[in-house]
């Protein structure tokens, strides 16, 4: 069995996230992929929606990387299980600089047709982002759990 879905599901956490290369988010995503993203009900569909993101936790957090910890690939789906790390020293969606480092899974499942991704759901610690970052009471989630 190929490896083809899991290199671009990595490709796209580790290069068009964790290096900012957006040109990586066209080779990867469909223009008309579905996001799904219980923590950002907002997203919208396509590549300019996935940009726009990526630009956003780059801006708020420079120094933002994916570890890929755990990736399954079955047919043209792919499971892809990741700890995000960064500090946050800007703004992001309207939340102040904390300067804190933060530390948090998540996993993407992801449907491939035509080579690229046409349909991604994402779940990560949104309760531990907010608790490392000091938004939270002391004792609130922050639990990475992996």
């Amino acid at each position: 069995m190929s490896d083809q879905f899991k290199s671009k599901a990595r490709r796209f956490y580790e290069e068009a996230y964790g290096k900012g290369n957006l040109a990586v988010v066209d080779e990867v995503i469909a223009p008309n992929c579905t996001l799904h993203d219980p923590a950002m009900p907002e997203m919208q569909q396509g590549t300019a929606s996935v940009k726009q993101m990526i630009r956003e936790y780059r801006e708020a957090i420079p120094d933002l990387n994916f570890l890929i910890t755990d990736e399954i690939e079955e047919g043209n789906m792919v499971a892809t299980r990741w700890i995000a790390r960064g500090t946050h020293t800007a703004s992001l969606k309207g939340i102040p600089p904390t300067n804190r480092r933060f530390e948090i899974p998540g996993i993407l499942i992801s449907k491939f047709e035509g080579g690229k991704m046409v349909d991604a759901k994402v779940v990560w610690d949104a309760l531990g982002l907010n608790a490392q970052l000091g938004l939270l009471p002391v004792g609130a989630g922050g639990n990475p759990g992996y």
